[in-house]
């Protein structure tokens, strides 16, 4: 799920422990990565920073690769308020991303469908700008059932926009 995206301010305390985090996940460790990240989402709190977004999302991956569906879906939330809130159209698609992956491992493709909608509807605009962006929505409707090969085609085909 997801990735650690650049922050703006790269040279902040909180920054370089969002870095620090992105290693120790990178690495597997996982608590440590999650004290890191919880004390760069109180700094960044503590000064109203936008930049929490960032945290909340890599707080999102953590809980996804522990399973932990309920507090990924809290986490993404809270980062997608903030993205909402300040324009981030990339760190919206990402996050609408990030919440359809959840979705799919709750096996409820009718929310991963809507997330998904959202993140092409952004990636489509956005992703004019930025490459990368626009590859996300494919992800994760690579990660929907085998079962459901025509829903599946379908919503490819309006990733891609071919008819």
């Amino acid at each position: 799920m997801g990735d650690f995206a650049k922050s703006s301010n790269d040279d902040t305390p909180a920054s370089a422990l969002r870095e620090q985090a992105k290693e120790a996940l990178d690495r597997g460790e996982l608590d440590f990565a999650e004290e890191l990240l919880r004390k760069a989402v109180k700094l960044l709190e503590e000064a109203g920073e936008d930049e929490a977004s960032k945290a909340y999302s890599g707080l999102g991956i953590i809980a996804g690769r522990r399973r932990d569906l309920d507090a990924a879906d809290e986490w993404y939330r809270k980062s997608l308020e903030i993205d909402e809130r300040s324009g981030n159209e990339c760190g919206a698609a990402k996050t609408y991303h990030n919440l359809s992956l959840v979705a799919i491992d709750r096996r409820d493709f009718e929310a991963a469908e809507k997330w998904l909608r959202k993140s092409i509807h952004i990636a489509g605009e956005a992703g004019r700008r930025n490459r990368r962006l626009g590859k996300l929505p494919a992800i994760g409707v690579g990660r929907l059932p085998a079962r459901r090969p025509r829903h599946c085609r379908q919503v490819l085909s309006e990733i891609t926009g071919n008819r």
